[in-house]
C-alpha cells in the first residue's frame, strides 16, 4: 500500500513535509478533515478528495509503525532536527578553524624562540669575536702597561679614549658613521682624533660603555690638531 501512495501529495495538502512530527502531522490531518469533511461545511464534491487524503494518512501511519520515521524523512540517528546537519556542519568547520589556528600559534611560538636563540647566539660569537680582536690589537700593538683588570673593562665597555676598531668590536656598527659621531640610535659616540671623547646612552638603546661622566670633550681641545 505504501508502495503506490503518493507521499508528497499528502504532505502538499497537509502543508508540512517528511521531516515534521507524528503528532504535527496527525494535527495537520485532523485540521483538513474538518475543513474537508461535508458536516463539518466541506463541499459534496470533496468527498472524493478526503477519501484519498485518509487512504494517504493511514499509509503513513503504517509506514512510520514499520520503521519508525515518515515516508521521506531520514532514518533515525541521521539528523536527529531540522537544520541538525548545517548546524553539525558549522560546528564541525568552527573546530577545524579552532585546530588551524591552534597550529598557526604553536609554528609563531616555535618561530619566536628560534629567532630568540639565534639572536642570542650572535650576541656570543660578537662577543667572542671582540675578545678576540682587542686581544690580536694588545699582542701587536699594545704597550704592555695596560692592567689586566682594566684591560677586561675595556673588552666589554667603551671608554674615552678608546680608538675606533675597539669601539666597533664592542659596539658593531653604528646606523651612521661620521668622522666625530657615531650613532646608534637615539645614543651615540664622540670622537676626536680618531679617540673617544665623549657619549650618551639612551635608555631606549643603552651602549656598553664605562661608568662615570657622559662627556670627555675637556680631553681633547677642540682645535687640536690630530696626529
Amino acid at each position: 500500500m505504501a508502495e503506490d501512495t503518493d507521499f508528497a501529495a499528502l504532505y502538499r495538502e497537509l502543508g508540512v513535509d517528511a521531516t515534521c512530527s507524528l503528532a504535527d502531522l496527525r494535527g495537520a490531518w485532523r485540521r483538513r478533515v474538518a475543513k474537508l469533511h461535508p458536516d463539518q461545511g466541506g463541499d459534496a464534491e470533496d468527498t472524493g478528495r478526503l477519501q484519498a487524503l485518509n487512504r494517504q494518512f493511514e499509509a503513513a501511519l503504517d509506514f512510520h509503525a514499520r520503521f519508525g520515521r515518515l515516508p521521506g524523512a531520514p532514518p533515525p540517528g541521521l539528523l536527529s532536527r531540522p537544520g541538525a546537519s548545517s548546524a553539525s556542519f558549522a560546528g564541525e568547520a568552527t573546530a577545524g578553524f579552532g585546530r588551524i589556528s591552534r597550529c598557526f600559534v604553536v609554528a609563531g611560538l616555535l618561530g619566536i624562540c628560534v629567532l630568540g636563540w639565534r639572536i642570542l647566539q650572535t650576541d656570543d660569537d660578537s662577543g667572542e669575536r671582540a675578545a678576540r680582536e682587542v686581544h690580536a690589537a694588545d699582542a701587536h700593538g699594545g704597550s704592555g702597561a695596560e692592567h689586566p683588570a682594566q684591560a677586561a673593562i675595556d673588552v666589554l665597555s667603551v671608554s674615552a679614549g678608546m680608538d675606533k676598531p675597539r669601539v666597533r668590536a664592542i659596539l658593531g656598527e653604528p646606523l651612521e658613521m661620521h668622522d666625530l659621531r657615531w650613532s646608534y640610535g637615539p645614543s651615540w659616540v664622540e670622537f676626536r682624533c680618531d679617540r673617544v671623547v665623549g657619549w650618551y646612552s639612551a635608555p631606549q638603546r643603552p651602549l656598553n660603555v664605562a661608568e662615570g661622566r657622559e662627556s670627555w670633550a675637556d680631553a681633547t681641545p677642540a682645535d687640536a690638531a690630530c696626529d
